[in-house]
């Protein structure tokens, strides 16, 4: 893998699913960020990771 290199949650995974319910005027990015990580007790990084996550929910829901 390059670039950052975490391990894969089931913290990552919840807030990923989180983040892929929300409409987009509620998943601002900093905001959800930042929400993300005081609710899954997630490092940047991991929080990053969820909202790929999510992209890549919602592009299977399409």
């Amino acid at each position: 893998m390059t670039g950052i290199d975490h391990q894969h949650t089931a913290e990552i995974d919840e807030a990923g699913r989180w983040l892929a319910s929300l409409s987009p005027s509620e998943s601002q990015a900093q905001a959800a960020l930042r929400q993300m990580c005081t609710r899954f007790n997630l490092t940047i990084p991991q929080a990053c990771e969820a909202v790929a996550q999510a992209v890549q929910i919602r592009r299977e829901v399409r």
